[in-house]
């Protein structure tokens, strides 16, 4: 939360659509439905929601130039 809400007052409030956080732990349809509706610019979000939104096709990734991943600690874990 706090990436984004940093992106969210550099981008100004008009704009803070633009912005999409995808976390685990909080509603993936709602998330996806915001991503659908929204087309938002910038996406933070933890390595592995991001994985299981773009893995079911409601995230496009190979248009990106830039990819920010919290908690990378957890991507490179032997779990993940």
């Amino acid at each position: 939360m706090q990436i984004v809400r940093e992106i969210e007052k550099l981008l100004g409030p008009e704009n803070k659509k633009f912005v999409q956080q995808l976390v685990g732990g909080a509603n993936r349809s709602r998330q996806e439905e915001a991503l659908r509706k929204n087309k938002p610019v910038i996406v933070v979000g933890t390595p592995r929601r991001i994985a299981e939104i773009s893995v079911a096709g409601k995230l496009h990734t190979h248009g990106c130039r830039y990819i920010v991943l919290d908690e990378i600690d957890q991507l490179l874990s032997f779990n993940f």
